[in-house]
């Protein structure tokens, strides 16, 4: 399934926060703010989803930024999720 993702990241904090939703479940969320989302400084990314509109729980995103900057490879657990593959892709 298609997810929109629109992500920010602040060039002084280095907080990451999104907007998402995957049109074809009628789902919308946001990155958990009391989660720690990032992209540290080896590229390594944990994303918090949390459901704002939608009837699944919150689900985590872990991976590795790809060096040419433009996707992030990893997998997805929680809500039914058990490290499904999940790429990102710029």
């Amino acid at each position: 399934r298609v997810m929109n993702l629109n992500m920010t990241q602040s060039t002084s904090s280095g907080a990451t926060t999104a907007n998402w939703s995957v049109p074809s479940l009628s789902t919308t969320g946001i990155l958990d703010p009391a989660a720690q989302n990032g992209i540290d400084a080896n590229g390594r990314v944990s994303l918090r989803f949390k459901i704002t509109n939608g009837s699944f729980l919150d689900f985590t995103f872990t991976g590795q930024m790809q060096t040419s900057g433009r996707s992030i490879v990893g997998s997805v657990s929680g809500s039914g999720f058990g490290g499904q593959p999940m790429t990102l892709t710029r």
